[in-house]
């Protein structure tokens, strides 16, 4: 996380970077923040939390593919468990396992929201089946706060700015399946995008909300 050290919190900034490793895994390490206009933290915060429990139909929806969810039942309400097996459009079956740990607070020294996932290294209900899918390991922190406009210190009497912080580590485990040049690719590809996926549907889900409220404010 040391990218965001000395970094201005209302600054928009994206950073990227991609290797492979000695054993042939492939991960991609990545940075995002950027302000988030007309919004608030609680209203960031559901789209996030919608878009996790919609992951299945979005990956589906925007990348063409299967996708088939299997999670196991958690009665913490700040805790889920987040299963996915897609298959690509060159027919290669990727699995990742991943518990959602999230947090609002909304108190006297300020609003902010947490949403963290970690993948599961082993699960006995639903083992991975590294002979017949490739597995895709992912670790991802979003902060979302609310600051004074143009200043990095919290003040009740200030106008207030949403900013949305990410960090994430995603890992493809190398394979010994047999997988051509174009589907590996393939994967790589879909699996740096399902990041980018999930924040368009998080702004879509927002522009929506803002337009329900300008539709209730000009009917009153």
């Amino acid at each position: 996380m040391s990218w965001s050290q000395d970094l201005a919190i209302d600054s928009t900034v994206s950073q990227e970077n991609r290797f492979e490793s000695v054993s042939g895994d492939f991960s991609v390490v990545r940075f995002d923040n950027a302000p988030l206009p007309a919004t608030t933290v609680k209203n960031v915060y559901d789209a996030i939390a919608h878009a996790v429990q919609n992951a299945e139909i979005i990956i589906s929806e925007l990348f063409g593919s299967i996708t088939i969810r299997e999670d196991t039942e958690i009665e913490a309400a700040d805790v889920s468990q987040l299963r996915l097996v897609s298959s690509t459009s060159r027919g290669a079956t990727v699995e990742s396992n991943s518990v959602v740990f999230s947090k609002f607070v909304d108190g006297a020294d300020g609003c902010f929201g947490i949403i963290a996932a970690d993948f599961v290294d082993a699960d006995e209900l639903y083992p991975y089946l590294p002979a017949e899918r490739v597995r895709r390991d992912a670790i991802t922190i979003v902060m979302i706060q609310a600051l004074p406009s143009g200043s990095t210190k919290p003040s009740s009497n200030e106008e207030k700015m949403v900013v949305g912080t990410r960090w994430t580590c995603m890992k493809l485990t190398h394979s010994g399946l047999e997988i051509p040049k174009d589907c590996l690719a393939e994967l790589q590809e879909s699996s740096m995008a399902w990041g980018d996926t999930m924040k368009k549907c998080i702004m879509q889900y927002l522009a929506k909300q803002n337009a329900g409220d300008d539709k209730q404010l000009t009917t009153k």
